[in-house]
């Protein structure tokens, strides 16, 4: 697959720091209110040209929330009268402890802010905002992580040192501060760098109760959101000596996990086509043999619960009398079922919705190629 990521430096989300940093180091040199001033006007400008400069628009977080904090510093610097030093000259630390608030409400609120994001109809603009969203939320585990590494330290020296004036803890207090938020845009480099050089994101087609594909979202974010967008699926039913081959479902599903099904689902990729679709999944399924097996189109119909929307494809694969292939390990529990074993277990929560809304249809393509077959 071409490579379509598109990733460039401005993805790292942890470039929204700089402000806090540019203030971390102004506040060692000039006074600490004049340092949260420029700060301030630093973040206004940096978010306020992240916003109109991106196509589409789109609100670079972690910037917004490192200005609204400068702001707030300000007007607290403004309202108490000019300074020379902050509290106890802990401004590092105190910039550091203050920008959690924000990206903790952020990340705690995560599925919400995800879910608002992918909106956008446009194609272009489906594929931004997942971009935006998806390393705005791994900057912010990866700050959170390093913050918890220098807290971690600081207990540790208070525990040992019992003071705060040495020159282990003026490092942790002053210094370490301003290396979170400098590591953080570093890491987060380096994570843009291995996403674009080693494989691109696959993307799932959004599309209309009609078929229209008007957009993609991330693969991964259509598993984890299900039902907010419409995607489409390939299903195929495995037949064989006029018995339905049926295994138990992965715990990995969107839905109906470890209930029983046909094995072979996926779902359609964005620009792919249904026969390309087909020829990757079995592919997927059956490496050595794939090229011998023609699965037969049977029917398109929408499916929607409350756990997922989407559009499937469905095929037959009659494999006749041929299924050595399917005793195969990686399909849990996998077996080939009668009709009437079917029937005994229809409607005890034993099999996928989706395959029971199938049964019948395919129960009346199966007998009535037994029936042509026989005469």
């Amino acid at each position: 697959m071409k490579n379509e990521s598109g990733l460039s430096a401005m993805s790292n989300m942890s470039l929204g720091f700089i402000p806090v940093i540019i203030a971390m180091l102004l506040s060692e040199f000039i006074a600490a209110d004049m340092a949260v001033y420029i700060g301030a006007a630093i973040g206004v400008s940096f978010t306020l040209l992240y916003y109109f400069m991106h196509k589409p628009p789109a609100l670079h977080f972690i910037s917004l929330s490192s200005t609204i904090i400068l702001t707030a510093f300000s007007i607290i610097a403004f309202v108490m009268g000019s300074q020379n030093e902050w509290p106890q000259h802990l401004l590092p630390l105190t910039l550091e402890m203050a920008i959690i608030l924000p990206l903790l409400l952020l990340f705690l609120n995560r599925k919400r802010y995800s879910t608002r994001s992918y909106k956008n109809k446009d194609a272009q603009g489906l594929r931004e905002q997942v971009r935006v969203t998806t390393f705005t939320l791994s900057c912010i585990r990866i700050f959170f992580g390093l913050i918890t590494i220098h807290f971690a330290f600081i207990t540790i020296g208070l525990i040992f040192t019992r003071s705060l004036d040495n020159s282990y803890m003026w490092f942790m207090l002053h210094i370490a501060p301003l290396l979170v938020f400098v590591f953080s845009i570093i890491i987060g480099q380096i994570e843009i760098r291995i996403l674009r050089d080693v494989k691109a994101p696959e993307f799932v087609p959004v599309i209309t109760p009609e078929g229209e594909v008007i957009g993609k979202v991330d693969k991964n974010l259509a598993e984890e959101y299900k039902n907010e967008h419409m995607n489409p699926i390939i299903r195929i039913a495995v037949v064989s000596h006029d018995m339905l081959f049926l295994a138990k479902r992965s715990m990995q599903r969107v839905i109906d996990k470890g209930k029983t099904d046909t094995p072979l689902e996926t779902y359609l990729l964005f620009k792919e086509d249904i026969n390309s679709g087909v020829e990757r999944l079995l592919k997927e399924v059956f490496p050595q043999d794939w090229e011998g097996l023609k699965p037969e189109f049977s029917i398109k119909y929408k499916f929607k619960n409350e756990e997922t929307d989407r559009i499937v494809y469905l095929f037959i694969l009659d494999l006749g009398t041929e299924d050595k292939i399917l005793c195969d390990p990686k399909f849990d529990g996998g077996k080939l079922w009668t009709f009437q074993q079917i029937e005994f277990n229809l409607d005890q929560n034993y099999f996928s919705e989706m395959f029971e809304n199938e049964y019948d249809h395919l129960k009346l393509i199966i007998e009535t190629r037994g029936i042509y077959r026989e005469s």
